[in-house]
């Protein structure tokens, strides 16, 4: 083993001839560079489309990482998140000044009501049917308000009109400190979510629309996980009114910088005797 490692050569004009056999004498490539100068543009992405319908395409929160933006999903709250939303609620109106504050939450008990009876009692678990028999009639169902009041707020008919109270001095700001309050704590799309039930998996674009050209990053085929250049496709379309009201911004950058052989981890060494340690 000692002996073998060590690659005694017996013959130095045998270390010639390997060099001549792997082309190393041929010198093709003549010089090297000694400047280089790359001139770049780069361009923000500013448009989100869920799924594969172009009328779906929104403005991107810069905020927001791609990857939430892809799989997240609407909230489907239960029973028990709608008292507890509700009972947010309620504090937000004692808290607030309103004249009144019990009878303004009595009329939202009324108009926001926590059914009594579930909607399959036959599969209703035990505990379940103690715990609305409680909650019915004594606290406001938050996740339906939160529907209607956003739905208000947004210049919408809701699904269940508020009370009258919803108009006392006071209530309209304690309503939109709720509708924010509830917004905030989930991050959910306001489209249709990227996720494709049919093929088990994602499908949306990114755009990054200019006067010249909208370039559209698409990902058709994505598993979920984490975002990478290569889980896109470069194309181009049409921009639409959503592109046009968000443009890109284009930075014209330049590199100078002395060029240098491009390595990669892993890669085999050109020289016959170097151990490849990379």
């Amino acid at each position: 083993m000692q002996r073998s490692l060590q690659a005694q050569i017996r013959d130095p004009l045998w270390m010639m001839a390997r060099q001549w056999q792997v082309g190393e004498f041929l010198g093709d490539d003549a010089g090297s560079p000694v400047h280089a100068t790359l001139d770049v543009e780069m361009r923000t992405v500013t448009t989100y489309r869920p799924g594969v319908d172009p009328a779906k395409t929104v403005a991107i929160d810069p905020a927001l990482p791609a990857e939430v933006h892809v799989e997240r999903e609407t909230v489907a709250l239960n029973l028990r998140g709608a008292v507890q939303h509700g009972l947010q609620f309620e504090t937000l109106v004692r808290e607030s000044g309103v004249a009144g504050p019990e009878t303004v939450i009595a009329a939202f008990r009324i108009a926001f009501a926590v059914s009594a009876t579930p909607a399959a009692t036959k599969f209703a678990p035990a505990d379940a049917l103690r715990y609305r028999s409680l909650v019915a009639g004594r606290v406001t169902d938050g996740e339906a308000l939160y529907v209607s009041a956003k739905a208000v707020a947004a210049g919408q008919v809701p699904p269940v009109a508020l009370p009258p109270q919803a108009a006392a001095p006071g209530m309209p700001a304690v309503l939109a400190d709720y509708v924010k309050w509830r917004g905030s704590l989930y991050s959910e799309p306001d489209q249709d979510p990227a996720w494709q039930g049919q093929h088990l998996r994602y499908a949306f674009a990114m755009g990054s629309p200019a006067p010249d050209s909208n370039i559209v990053l698409e990902a058709l085929e994505f598993p979920g996980g984490h975002l990478d250049w290569h889980s896109f496709s470069l194309s181009e379309a049409a921009p639409g009114a959503v592109e046009a009201a968000n443009p890109a911004t284009v930075t014209p950058l330049t590199f100078d910088f002395l060029p240098n052989h491009v390595v990669f981890r892993g890669m085999p060494d050109a020289r016959w005797w170097n151990f490849e340690d990379a």
